[in-house]
């Protein structure tokens, strides 16, 4: 039996994923959104990716968060199916980031070498829009490009 590992990153501003077994706060990390640089990006993109995971709270949360769903797979007997919610404000930087590197801890750890798991990545509100200055703006009327300018190696759907 398959045991797929859902990993969704969403926006708190958007509400909370109903079917998530565990949700993940990444508010507070550091946020992209306060560069000016960074803040059409996304979290899918090298700069905001490297700005992510130089905060030092980063690696603390990613392990706290990598420790937590490795428990929730082990100890969830009989189930085919476990959801893992990342959130941050608006789904779009710094849950993204946190997404991504937790899906690859996942993937390191249950798919490389026991082919009885799947880890499948989901950007729930990733194109949604930003908050600027207290206003939601939807991210297309800014021009800012759902679109990864430059992808890093992992953003491939289905692991395993």
């Amino acid at each position: 039996m398959t045991v797929l590992i859902n990993v969704v990153s969403f926006g708190y501003r958007f509400g909370t994923p109903t079917d998530a077994s565990v949700l993940i706060d990444a508010r507070a990390l550091y946020n992209p959104i306060r560069n000016p640089n960074l803040r059409q990006m996304s979290g899918l993109d090298d700069d905001v990716f490297y700005a992510v995971t130089q905060d030092k709270r980063f690696f603390k949360l990613h392990a706290a968060a990598l420790k937590a769903a490795v428990h929730m797979v082990n100890y969830s007997a009989g189930q085919n199916t476990i959801s893992i919610g990342v959130g941050c404000t608006g789904g779009r930087h710094r849950s993204v980031v946190l997404t991504m590197e937790l899906a690859r801890g996942l993937h390191m750890a249950y798919c490389l070498f026991q082919k009885t798991h799947k880890v499948l990545v989901a950007h729930r509100d990733l194109e949604k829009g930003l908050v600027l200055q207290g206003k939601f703006v939807n991210a297309r009327d800014i021009g800012a490009d759902p679109k990864p300018k430059k992808k890093f190696n992992v953003g491939q759907k289905g692991y395993g």
